[in-house]
């Protein structure tokens, strides 16, 4: 298993960073083709990791303001995207009518509620879980062998 693991304070610029890290794995493990979905699917978790960090609540400590993003590889497998943050507030995943456009409500899709459903919507498992010394991880699986990337392994890039 190969993995890039790196924590950022939560604040909206660690997102493009997190898409940064994305695409770098994705071109290191040769996997370009599923680079858009990863970079997604990563940076919907970051942002929910910041912006739930940045919400008010009375149990608001150091440990909320950052977050620490796993990207694993398998090879011939699959690829995992990871998110921890302290918040132990499990997500809400709403209902499959929040991404569909409404002309009678077309700010409806926009805004917030929709990033876990477009995870769901471009990776092949979404999965999350309390963490045992507090918080919790939120993650998402890509599985290579439907998506015919089960493809021998040759790095391009650093480890």
């Amino acid at each position: 298993m190969w993995v890039r693991q790196r924590a950022w304070e939560s604040h909206p610029a660690a997102v493009r960073e997190v898409r940064a890290l994305t695409w770098a794995a994705m071109a290191d493990w040769n996997l370009l083709e599923l680079t858009d979905e990863a970079m997604l699917c990563a940076s919907e978790l970051a942002t929910n990791a910041v912006v739930h960090a940045m919400m008010p609540d009375q149990h608001v400590d150091w440990l909320w303001r950052t977050f620490t993003v796993r990207l694993s590889f398998w090879p011939k497998r699959a690829v995992a995207i990871e998110v921890r943050d302290a918040d132990p507030r499990l997500p809400v995943v709403p209902g499959p009518g929040v991404l569909r456009p409404s002309p009678t409500e077309p700010e409806r899709i926009g805004g917030s509620l929709r990033g876990l459903r477009m995870v769901e919507a471009v990776s092949d498992l979404v999965s999350w879980g309390p963490v045992a010394t507090g918080g919790k991880t939120v993650w998402c699986r890509f599985d290579l062998v439907p998506r015919g990337l089960a493809r021998p392994f040759t790095m391009t890039g650093n480890r």
